[in-house]
């Protein structure tokens, strides 16, 4: 060990562990950053790998049953489907933090004081290089030897030769899906990799679940954020700061009544990942606040 490792305060202690050989500096210094503790919880504890290990068990465990119940469906938008039973059955899974890790992204993100950066992260998808979420590979690889189609929802980007906005966003996230194993099955031309911007499509996934549920019965729905589950739970933009930050609470309400409202789908319909680094949480307390550190509760109200 260092023998300066004595020196360092808590906090940078704990984020040069994590975060890409900061121990080999001198005198590293502390790290400000409010994502540093989440990517330090992902990267390195024990919890974290358990706990996605334990997420993608119960989705392999509830996956007969699923596929023999022709009545179940892990999709709102398919309610009242009248085809549902004669439906082959899919999976739809979120990408980012649900079946590839980019912590090593978020990372230098962190080292450099930065944010998230729209086209350091195009730089980060091109290179190809996100890890599999542990547990991820072996319940996909589960899932298609059950006979189920595993398609992949995601709002990276999709693939565009516009000179202005260019993107390969698609492209690159097959090719890292592929590299680390996960099934891409389009044999009978179906897109199993759904991106933001296909088909006219944005940010809300309900219109690409749709598309899914056209075509299959959707057994389970797989992701790290609420909107991977059901429509509607991200504020809509409004540069009016009080209107927006009522928006924000609404939107922080509706999502804790979606959870409850669906209580009984967790763990069999409806399989979370965990992901403390950004999400729609963020957005809804930031939205009222103005930072995660103003939104913090001293009681347990």
């Amino acid at each position: 060990m260092h023998p300066s490792i004595r020196r360092f305060s808590p906090v940078a202690l704990i984020a040069s562990i994590a975060l890409l050989a900061l121990c080999s500096c001198a005198s590293p210094k502390p790290v400000q950053h409010d994502q540093a503790l989440a990517v330090v919880w992902m990267q390195r504890s024990a919890e974290y790998r358990a706990a996605c290990e334990q997420a993608f068990a119960s989705a392999s465990a509830a996956l007969p049953r699923a596929i023999a119940d022709t009545t179940w469906s892990a999709c709102i938008e398919q309610r009242g489907d009248a085809a549902l039973a004669s439906k082959s059955p899919a999976v739809v899974v979120d990408v980012d933090e649900t079946m590839l890790d980019n912590s090593a992204f978020a990372a230098r993100q962190i080292e450099q004081g930065a944010g998230f950066d729209a086209v350091a992260w195009a730089d980060w998808v091109k290179e190809r290089r996100a890890t599999a979420i542990p547990g991820a590979l072996a319940f996909a690889k589960a899932a298609v030897s059950l006979g189920v189609r595993v398609v992949y929802l995601t709002n990276r980007r999709c693939d565009s030769g516009d000179a202005q906005k260019p993107s390969s966003e698609e492209s690159d996230t097959r090719a890292n899906l592929r590299s680390l194993g996960f099934p891409i099955d389009e044999r009978d031309g179906f897109d199993v990799v759904l991106t933001k911007g296909e088909r006219g499509s944005g940010s809300d996934k309900a219109s690409r679940r749709t598309i899914v549920a056209e075509r299959f019965r959707i057994v389970q729905l797989v992701g790290d954020n609420l909107g991977d589950f059901a429509a509607d739970t991200d504020p809509q933009k409004d540069d009016d700061a009080a209107r927006y930050a009522l928006q924000c609470k609404e939107v922080e309400a509706r999502r804790a009544a979606i959870v409850t409202e669906h209580s009984a789908w967790w763990g069999t319909r409806w399989i979370l990942i965990p992901n403390p680094s950004y999400g729609g949480f963020e957005t809804v307390v930031r939205g009222q606040h103005g930072t995660l550190r103003a939104g913090l509760r001293t009681d347990r109200n």
